[in-house]
């Protein structure tokens, strides 16, 4: 399985932003599809991206590791997008 585009704009938005539902509110979904979003996307790359303590997301490590990188792909994916 490969990990989406909304799923990578969802992880982007919640590190961005610090908290789900405003990634949520961000990307114009609901909550509960944005944490959908985000737990299929560890699930795919197999690792945690963010500390889930109480009602608080912390990212990880890997979270951290793979935050440029996310923000290539996008930023890749808008130039073509555009480009177009």
């Amino acid at each position: 399985m490969n990990a989406s585009v909304k799923q990578l704009r969802v992880f982007e938005a919640t590190a961005r932003l610090g908290r789900l539902t405003a990634a949520a509110d961000e990307q114009s979904m609901s909550q509960s599809a944005a944490s959908q979003s985000l737990r299929e996307l560890e699930s795919t790359l197999n690792c945690p991206l963010f500390q889930r303590v109480g009602r608080e997301l912390m990212i990880t490590e890997a979270g951290r590791d793979m935050l440029p990188k996310v923000n290539q792909i996008q930023t890749a994916f808008i130039h073509r997008k555009t480009a177009r």
